[in-house]
């Protein structure tokens, strides 16, 4: 059940951290990273900085997630904040309720690593003008595909832990 989503999930964090640590490489020494309204940069990080900056958290912050979901779970099942959580966490559907979380942390992962690489880019593409200016209605439509996405995410969650009549 759900095999897929493990493999899928360390695929899209690791082709993060490569776009990431790939597409770094075509910064400036001194990157612009922070950007106020109208696209106009107002931060610089040195490269190697920004390169880390964003490397941990599409790495970490997935893994992290997907980590502490499962372990608290298992160890505190009371700590999750499910619906009807007495009636899934009953042992007959104890171990299929383990499963389903499971699977809901690899999606949000992967969703939460495409989304860092993204804004990455969105950097990467702002930095290659002079003066760096960042594409804003790329960034919120990548915002908005983001919230869509999580809006889902959800809707499922309480699609799959509705209790049965």
């Amino acid at each position: 059940m759900r095999r897929w989503l493990p493999p899928l999930f360390l695929l899209i964090v690791v082709a993060a951290a490569g776009f990431v640590a790939v597409t770094s490489s075509a910064l400036p020494e001194r990157v612009a990273s922070h950007f106020a309204r109208g696209g106009q940069a107002n931060g610089w990080m040195p490269r190697d900085a920004y390169t880390a900056f964003v490397l941990a958290p599409a790495v970490v912050v997935p893994l992290l997630l997907v980590a502490l979901l499962a372990w608290l779970a298992r160890m505190f099942p009371g700590a999750i904040n499910l619906p009807n959580r007495a009636y899934w966490f009953e042992p007959e559907r104890h171990a299929a309720t383990l499963a389903s979380l499971a699977a809901f942390a690899w999606a949000f992962g992967s969703v939460l690593a495409l989304l860092i690489a993204g804004l990455h880019w969105a950097v990467v593409n702002a930095n290659a003008r002079t003066p760096p200016i960042l594409a804003e209605a790329a960034v919120d439509a990548l915002l908005s595909g983001f919230a869509v996405a999580i809006a889902v995410w959800i809707l499922a969650w309480y699609v799959r832990f509705r209790r049965p009549r």
